[in-house]
């Protein structure tokens, strides 16, 4: 293996979760891409273009697809391991740009938007489970929180990629997914992975490579560890059956449905399109909205550990209700009143700027920690799927409600 030819001491599983959550940056990219992309094909410059039933299923899709990949996914990682599940759906994610480079006709754009939707809950249910697996307890709140910032730095990849021509833009798109393929060659699989399959020699090995070292008590705690996992291998029933497992269930179900409904979920697709020209045009609105969803993301990684997650949610939430409440209200002034709002055309940009300041830095961080903290261990595979599919669900219906608002009006 050549991650046996090149060590980094403890700061391997630093090295191994970045290059992990690459794959989050890919699922940056194709959240962000009709953002880069709806402005060329409603002008033409695209080489052709989309009714407006067809723009929103090109983008209601991709939930679609996402909605159907956690279960099997979890299926695959424990069969074939976590690296190379992401690799073979990496893989299935470049046919998806290359589709979307050469073609000019709906139904390849829906095909392609679906398998990228396919690969977004791969990466949403692997990519957390292997950082889990690889770090050790006090890195593992600030590396889960990796994962989210490199989603959004891909939205603001996308964003910044905008103003090249239209296929430039799918292929430059297609590097990052390139990138996470080279990257996972040179990092372990999972050491949980190989104990789940009685080989505590490679485990043992990729532990050294994670940490700088392995000592035998240690490799004992986490044998017994998944003893206990594969011994008490939970069921989809337990998860209902059982009262304290319900209620955990119901509280990430509310948490993830946040998530899905959020208004960043629309603003990725639609920013470049429904923001008013003002200080900035919509199309540099959309890179500045994503590069402070970036800077947040940084801030929340620093301190996830720090703070109290009920305290961290609430301010959260309540920072996110008020300036997204402004922009309804700046927007139904504006298409259902008579009032003129020409020269207020900046509130939209600054309201769902501060919106989405504290959008990500709770709502988007603390339901995914408390999902890694909730679950006793031989269900939390199987919730945690059910819990992404709900994400997606949500992400579902909340962009299939515009399409059909959209119809209306």
């Amino acid at each position: 293996m050549i991650y046996r030819l090149i060590t980094f001491g403890s700061y391997g599983q630093w090295i191994a979760a970045i290059v992990v959550a690459i794959a989050s940056f890919v699922s940056g990219t194709y959240l962000g891409w009709p953002g880069s992309a709806l402005p060329k094909i409603r002008d033409g410059s695209a080489g052709f273009t989309l009714t407006d039933d067809e723009q929103s299923w090109m983008v209601a899709l991709s939930s679609i697809g996402s909605f159907f990949s956690p279960i099997p996914c979890g299926y695959l990682m424990d069969r074939i391991g976590r690296k190379s599940t992401l690799l073979i759906f990496d893989a299935v994610k470049l046919v998806s740009w290359i589709i979307l480079v050469y073609s000019e006709t709906v139904v390849p754009i829906y095909i392609a938007r679906f398998l990228s939707g396919f690969w977004g809950g791969v990466e949403y249910t692997v990519v957390l489970i292997y950082i889990c697996e690889i770090s050790e307890p006090r890195l593992r709140g600030t590396l889960g929180t990796l994962s989210e910032l490199m989603m959004f730095s891909g939205v603001c990849y996308e964003s910044i990629i905008a103003h090249l021509p239209y296929r430039t833009i799918a292929a430059c798109s297609a590097i990052p997914a390139i990138v996470l393929f080279v990257g996972l060659l040179l990092i372990p699989e999972s050491p949980y992975f190989y104990l789940m399959r009685g080989n505590r020699e490679a485990a043992t090995e990729v532990v050294k490579y994670l940490r700088g070292s392995c000592k035998p008590e240690d490799m004992d705690m986490m044998e017994n560890a998944v003893k206990e996992q594969l011994n008490n291998n939970g069921t989809f029933a337990e998860i209902f059956s059982s009262t304290v497992n319900l209620k955990a269930l119901l509280i990430v179900q509310c948490l993830k449905i946040v998530i899905g409904s959020s208004s960043i979920i629309l603003l990725m697709a639609y920013s470049s399109v429904i923001l008013p020209d003002s200080w900035v045009s919509a199309q540099n609105g959309f890179t500045v909205l994503s590069t402070g969803w970036v800077v947040t993301g940084v801030f929340a990684c620093s301190i996830m550990d720090k703070i109290n997650r009920r305290t961290f949610l609430f301010v959260s939430s309540f920072g996110t209700l008020v300036p997204v409440a402004s922009t309804a209200i700046w927007f139904y002034l504006r298409d259902k009143t008579s009032i003129d709002t020409t020269t207020t055309t900046w509130v939209p940009l600054v309201m769902l700027f501060i919106a989405g300041l504290f959008e990500t830095a709770g709502i988007f961080n603390v339901p995914n920690v408390v999902k890694g903290e909730i679950f006793p261990i031989n269900i939390k595979s199987k919730a945690s799927a059910i819990c992404c599919m709900t994400t997606f669900l949500s992400q579902m219906c909340l962009r299939l409600s515009t399409l059909i608002l959209t119809k209306k009006n």
